[in-house]
């Protein structure tokens, strides 16, 4: 029997995240028994995460989940355990960061992977580390069965580090499978969706920043003459909000204008992605759950920004449907009126990326759990 003992230490409030380890967790039950560590963790995050034969870890014991492995994998048995880190971005910092990351590799992972533990990280990107924390990152995968990169450019940090036991394992969004309700949508008409992040990265809603993109945005859409369209404003992430009430007070003085004043659940979103007739973002995740729910969505980014977007889109061979807001507002507008036009043409290469990665994703944990 496999065990997956997944910890998921992430965004509680961010709905990408929510989607990558709900991916995850739907692939791992394929092959085993999921226990997921529930302890101090919102109730609500949890309840989307489980199905009815995953198992709580405070249902079965009172200690914590290192303890946990490590009371298992002392008794001898034929059973297989695998600690599962969350997927998604990581970035760390600071000389204490990287002692104390230095000392969980020596007093748990090592240990774990001598007592026959297989620990995996699957389906992130290396963003921002300093040259410390890059080298405790390189030590911790020397335990990993497999360290699972999402993007080329992470995987030339990898081998630039020296890390080990690292392959190529796409974006977890790839390998999710929406479920399509006919319920009445939530929102009537055609419309446009725009989601945004406030920032460069972290958690800060930074004006100025922010300022440059939605003017763009608004002059793009505007020259585009897409008047007729409804503009709907939601937000992926709660620290996203500032920014989305920003966009709406903008796009009011030119267009009807809804605000989705909510964290939205993954089924609201996906219910309000599919329905869009056009989304536009420089969130990762809100564009490829709106591509896998088969509707046009165009990144609209500084790709020195926001270089995981420009480079995941790269690797697909997707980076013509990416629009740079540094370039002429004209050119951009053109573009997007282009893409539009070619509208089912792009869906179809969409649609063959997602099976294709989907595809890579599925066969990858088959290969990694059968060997």
């Amino acid at each position: 029997m496999n065990y997956f003992l997944y910890n998921p230490v992430t965004q509680y409030d961010n709905m990408g995240d929510l989607l990558i380890n709900k991916s995850l967790i739907t692939l791992l039950r394929r092959h085993g028994q999921v226990i997921i560590d529930d302890n101090n963790k919102p109730i609500s995050f949890i309840t989307q995460l489980l199905a009815e034969n995953d198992q709580k870890l405070s249902e079965i014991t009172t200690q914590g989940l290192f303890n946990f492995a490590e009371h298992r994998l002392k008794t001898p048995s034929e059973d297989k355990y695998y600690l599962v880190f969350v997927p998604g971005d990581l970035s760390v910092k600071g000389f204490k960061k990287a002692l104390s990351r230095v000392r969980f590799f020596n007093s748990r992972l090592r240990k774990l992977k001598q007592m026959g533990c297989r620990i995996l990280r699957l389906g992130i990107s290396l963003n921002t580390f300093d040259a410390p924390n890059m080298i405790a990152e390189s030590l911790y995968s020397s335990a990993f069965h497999v360290y699972g990169l999402r993007d080329k450019q992470s995987i030339a940090k990898a081998e630039r580090f020296r890390f080990s036991n690292v392959r190529y394992f796409p974006d977890l969004a790839w390998a999710f499978y929406p479920k399509f309700n006919e319920n009445e949508g939530v929102v009537k008409g055609r419309y446009i969706l725009i989601s945004f992040r406030a920032s460069k990265s972290g958690t800060s809603h930074h004006g100025d920043y922010f300022a440059e993109i939605k003017n763009h945005l608004f002059d793009v859409l505007h020259q585009s003459s897409l008047g007729d369209y409804k503009i709907v404003v939601s937000y992926q992430v709660q620290y996203d909000r500032e920014a989305a009430q920003e966009l709406v007070e903008l796009f009011a003085k030119e267009f009807e204008v809804e605000f989705i004043d909510k964290l939205l659940s993954l089924d609201e979103a996906i219910h309000l992605y599919k329905g869009s007739d056009l989304i536009i973002s420089n969130r990762l995740h809100v564009l490829l759950l709106g591509t896998i729910c088969k509707t046009l969505s165009i990144p609209f980014i500084n790709p020195v920004d926001n270089k995981k977007i420009a480079g995941i889109y790269k690797d697909n061979a997707l980076y013509d449907v990416v629009l740079d807001y540094r370039n002429n507002t004209t050119t951009v507008s053109g573009r997007l009126v282009d893409m539009i036009k070619s509208r089912s043409v792009i869906l179809n290469r969409l649609e063959e990326r997602y099976k294709s990665n989907a595809g890579v994703i599925e066969n990858l944990l088959e290969d990694i759990v059968n060997n």
